[in-house]
């Protein structure tokens, strides 16, 4: 009886093999993506919710510098018209503990990091908390949020008539709460004034020092990020930045 079964040649198994080969590349590269979203979209919820859990503090009127536990070297910045760091600005290690949520559920899913976050009491208390998202091919972005919003010392607050000692003004609706309790205002560079009070609605400071320009400004502008890179070589992190990463 003649044996009708026939085996495969090497040629076709050389093209099955290839053909195997292809669409497990194609599979493994789409689940890595697939991974790489799952995480980021892991690190944007970590961020929201913490983001959440520190504005209710602060509405609560906790101690804003109270939320962070390990307090970093701070880099140098400018805030406030001031440039420095102050006992108004803390960095690092969040206290999951004060808000009142889990420190396991909030670390980067990759490399199990904290997320690491920025806060001053300056401006009625800002802060910012950042991620370092996948962005494929081994490249990475920052992602920033918070409250936190710099200012430039380019914008003019007028009038101010020139004085000296203690002085209220009431600034025009154009440049109502651009001013903060706490800013160091300047004119022409050697007078000099501090921000002891803003009005509820934003419109009339009260200002003490001495002044002699109708246009006042911010004696320094404002750092674009509150966050430092890592390795703390005074670069800011701001969104989108491939070259500059909290971590």
């Amino acid at each position: 009886m003649k044996n009708t079964k026939r085996a495969f040649t090497l040629v076709e198994l050389v093209v099955v093999i290839t053909i195997l080969a292809i669409l497990g590349t194609i599979a493994f590269i789409s689940l890595q993506w697939y991974s790489s979203d799952a995480r980021n979209s892991k690190r944007t919820s970590d961020l929201k919710n913490i983001e959440k859990a520190m504005s209710m503090k602060l509405v609560n009127g906790s101690n804003l510098l109270g939320l962070i536990a390990d307090n970093s070297s701070a880099w140098t910045f400018s805030i406030a018209g001031k440039d420095g760091a102050t006992d108004d600005y803390k960095a690092g290690k969040l206290s999951y503990s004060a808000m009142g949520i889990k420190e396991a559920d909030f670390k980067d899913p990759s490399t199990n990091n904290d997320y690491p976050a920025w806060v001053t009491r300056k401006k009625e208390g800002q802060f910012e908390i950042a991620a370092s998202m996948e962005n494929g091919s081994g490249d990475k972005s920052a992602l920033v949020m918070g409250t936190y919003v710099p200012r430039s010392n380019a914008l003019a607050i007028t009038p101010a008539s020139a004085f000296s000692g203690t002085n209220s003004v009431i600034l025009k609706d154009i440049d109502i709460n651009k001013i903060k309790r706490g800013d160091y205002i300047v004119n022409d560079g050697a007078n000099n004034a501090t921000v002891t009070s803003v009005s509820r609605n934003g419109k009339v400071i009260t200002l003490n020092g001495t002044l002699t320009w109708a246009t006042i400004k911010l004696a320094v502008t404002e750092t674009e990020g509150l966050i430092d890179e890592k390795g703390w070589t005074n670069n800011p992190v701001v969104n989108s930045s491939t070259s500059y990463l909290p971590y």
